[in-house]
């Protein structure tokens, strides 16, 4: 009539003192104690899955008459730590208050209370030590592996976090690689060398201006006397034809002479001029190519730490799901072992007073899963300086050269919008003239880039 194996338990600890003498000891409360628990409404494999030690029992089908011992081996060894401490805890219970009863019937009984009082008492008591015994194997499992395992997993979970926050933290390996950094270099080498070969040519042709001047004010200002020989003699005549003939020489020498400088000053400059504007050229090129690296590596960077962020909060996540779990299941094993240690106590007033103290919770600090720290976003703010002031030397357009990576489709579009001739005869701009070039093209460098160059080549596709 009993509304629960709680209820049954408790009525069965506290018989009328008429059957003191009568009711089996230890084990046989024991047993009847599980044999009852099993006496439930559902049968075998029609009882749902067990959430507790009673559950566990009639799932492995527990029948009066079964070894009590091996169905609780059985359930132990199927079942989670919590519902482990369920039956550790309530077969201790069991068996001590049952000492205890044990104790005071006999005292109470004298020599009439003896196992020879109870049918199969020897069967019992051969259970009762295999219950000890199996108590005592799982007490070592509980020592050698389980809580080994806790910490073990504990460290497994430590490593995880540190393994996502090391994942954010190398997102910054996509900015400033070598390759740009490289190229920043060059870039600022040709910026520097174009700077100086302006300065130079424009130097060379003031020379060049000034050269060709000088010769033409000479020639301007050089005039040959006209001599009148009317009444000379032969020998002042000859004189006279000589001084002039000195006269155009030195003028002749003088224009040939200043011809030569200027001529050479005219070749300085429109070597160095020439060769400047190549440097130029290709500092410019060489700037669009670094616009669209380190726009590219940019993108990478946030994209890339976008998702290793999220990956480090949901690994907390789970991680703090699985903490929280293995708290549970170390309070409940130290909870396991104190039991235990209660049977391995002779001594029934000691029993009692360790008995007293395996309710309470065993500390977790150790356990405790600390939330890594990630790190900051990398300060960009100079690569982006560095990009800006190549976007400013970049001959193409911004218009464009704000799109920095797009797909097939987003080029065509891209194409249709700027160049409504259509996309099939175009496919990048001439790096210098910003001009189209035709599909298919295979040029390199700073003359025109094919499809598969112009995300690396032109930042505007």
């Amino acid at each position: 009539s009993c509304s629960s194996d709680r209820e049954f338990r408790l009525a069965l600890f506290s018989p009328p003192v008429s059957m003191a003498p009568t009711m089996a000891p230890l084990i046989f409360l024991i047993v009847a104690n599980f044999a009852l628990v099993s006496a439930a409404a559902c049968a075998g494999d029609a009882c749902p899955v067990p959430a507790s030690g009673s559950g566990l029992l009639q799932r492995s089908k527990v029948k009066a008459g079964q070894s009590m011992a091996v169905n609780l081996h059985d359930a132990l060894s199927r079942a989670a730590p919590e519902e482990q401490l369920f039956l550790v805890e309530q077969t201790v219970r069991d068996m001590v208050a049952a000492k205890q009863w044990q104790g005071a019937a006999a005292a109470w009984g004298g020599a009439n209370t003896t196992t020879t009082n109870i049918p199969q008492a020897e069967t019992l008591d051969a259970q009762a030590s295999t219950i000890w015994n199996t108590l005592q194997l799982l007490n070592d499992e509980i020592e050698q592996t389980s809580l080994k395992k806790v910490f073990d997993d504990h460290a497994g979970s430590v490593a995880i976090l540190e393994s996502h926050r090391k994942d954010v933290e190398d997102c910054s390996v996509h900015l400033s690689t070598p390759s740009t950094l490289s190229l920043q270099a060059k870039v600022e080498h040709l910026k520097v060398e174009a700077a100086e070969c302006a300065v130079e040519v424009s130097k060379l042709h003031s020379d060049q201006s000034e050269a060709s001047n000088s010769l033409s004010q000479y020639i301007a200002g050089t005039s040959v006397p006209c001599v009148d020989f009317n009444g000379l003699t032969e020998v002042v005549a000859l004189a006279r034809l000589d001084d002039i003939i000195n006269e155009v020489k030195l003028h002749k020498s003088t224009i040939l002479d200043l011809q030569g400088k200027d001529a050479d000053a005219s070749s300085m400059y429109t070597s160095a001029s020439s060769n400047c504007t190549a440097t130029t050229a290709e500092w410019k090129a060489e700037s669009c190519v670094l616009e669209g690296t380190i726009s590219a590596e940019l993108e990478s960077y946030i994209t890339c730490r976008t998702k290793e962020v999220q990956g480090f909060e949901g690994g907390w996540a789970n991680e703090s799901i699985k903490a929280t779990q293995r708290k549970s299941d170390y309070i409940a094993y130290k909870k396991i072992q104190c039991y235990i240690q209660v049977l391995n106590e002779t001594n029934i007033s000691r029993q009692a007073k360790i008995l007293s103290t395996c309710g309470g919770a065993a500390s977790t600090d150790d356990l405790d899963l600390v939330k890594p720290i990630i790190p900051a976003e990398t300060n960009t703010s100079q690569l982006v300086s560095v990009m800006q002031d190549a976007q400013e030397v970049c001959p193409i357009t911004s218009a464009v050269s704000s799109v920095t990576t797009k797909t097939t489709t987003d080029m065509e579009q891209m194409w249709q919008t700027y160049y409504p001739a259509g996309w099939n005869g175009l496919k990048c701009f001439h790096i210098l003239t910003e001009t189209p070039v035709a599909k298919g093209s295979t040029s390199r460098g700073a003359t025109a880039c094919n499809v598969e160059d112009a995300a690396r080549t032109i930042p505007a596709v």
